[in-house]
Formats: structure tokens, sequence, C-alpha cells
């Protein structure tokens, strides 16, 4: 028991913790905003599409902020931690994707 305590408390440090709630929050933007744009009559994957974009976005600055403490300054590297951020995203997507089509 005493392992399994150690094991959690390495485990659940504060990043993971706060990397956890922004993930959730991710998910209701992006699906509160899907759901208002579709309120409102917009196409469902155009709404799916912008829906996205501002879920990835809020993930982006409030991981940066938030979970990662992020001291980059100038214009080039916030434009390159932003450019891997994105990367990483598309490569969970590829991942996902490849899930649902070889269901693994």
């Amino acid at each position: 028991m005493e392992k399994l305590n150690a094991l959690i408390k390495k485990v659940l440090t504060k990043e993971v913790i706060l990397y956890i709630i922004f993930g959730v929050l991710t998910t209701l933007v992006n699906f509160v905003v899907f759901y208002l744009l579709t309120l409102i009559s917009l196409d469902e994957n155009l709404s799916n599409i912008i829906a996205i974009i501002l879920a990835v976005l809020f993930a982006y600055f409030t991981n940066r902020k938030f979970v990662f403490n992020s001291t980059t300054s100038g214009l080039k590297e916030r434009l390159n931690e932003f450019y891997k951020f994105i990367l990483g995203r598309a490569f969970t997507m590829v991942l996902e994707a490849a899930r649902f089509l070889f269901i693994i």
C-alpha cells in the first residue's frame, strides 16, 4: 500500500492535476461553442471547426500560463512554442483517427 501511495504522489503532481482540469475545461469550451453556434443555425461542420479552433487556443493559453508556466518572451520563441503545441495536438488527433480506422 505504501508503494501505491508513493506512486500516486509521484504521478499526481500539481502540473498533472492542472492539465486534467484544463483538459476538461477545454472540452467544455468545445462543446459550448459548438452548441451555441448550431443554436444560431450555423452549419454543423463549420461550427465544429470553429469550436475546435477556439478550444485548442484556450488549451494553449491556459496550459502555457497555468500548467507549464512558460517563460518564453520573444515573438519567435512564442510562435515556435505554439507551433510545437499545434504539432502535438495534430499528432494526437492522427492517433485518435487511426484508433477509429483500425479499431485499436
